[in-house]
């Protein structure tokens, strides 16, 4: 879904929470970015292609949001398992290749003394990591 808007006005740009608020300069690909604001109160700036296809529709609260929601009341994730989300993986690859020495890319993280804090390896780390992620706007989208 590819829409052209000559950006004369600001405005709500359908089916996302975001606002356009100013076209600015575009980046190093020659892509048009603007800055948007968001129904949360924060701003964004983005690529306009990616809001107009509906690959960026907040300037991620609704993302971050949904996550803390399902930590905190523990639902289910995808097909009953946290060990499901794409996070799952990015905490198990940061963990292992931190602690385990047979870990490919150990020599260049944990053989350099990169580790993890402590309350990551202990009761329930993914869901402390993932918090805690969530919170710093570390996500992945999916």
């Amino acid at each position: 879904m590819t829409t052209e808007l000559t950006f004369s006005t600001i405005g709500k740009i359908p089916n996302t929470k975001l606002t356009f608020v100013q076209l600015i300069k575009s980046n190093k690909d020659n892509s048009k970015c603007a800055i948007f604001y968001c129904e949360c109160g924060s701003s964004i700036t983005s690529k306009i292609e990616r809001v107009l296809n509906l690959k960026v529709t907040s300037c991620g609260c609704y993302q971050r949001n949904k996550l803390k929601e399902m930590v905190k009341s523990n639902i289910p994730f995808k097909n009953g398992s946290i060990s499901q989300l794409p996070e799952y993986s990015v905490w198990l690859s940061i963990r292992d290749r931190t602690t385990n020495k047979e870990n490919d890319s150990y020599l260049n993280y944990g053989g350099r003394g990169i580790t993890v804090c402590d309350d990551w390896l202990l009761y329930n780390p993914f869901e402390v990591w993932l918090e805690w992620s969530v919170c710093f706007g570390i996500f992945l989208v999916f």
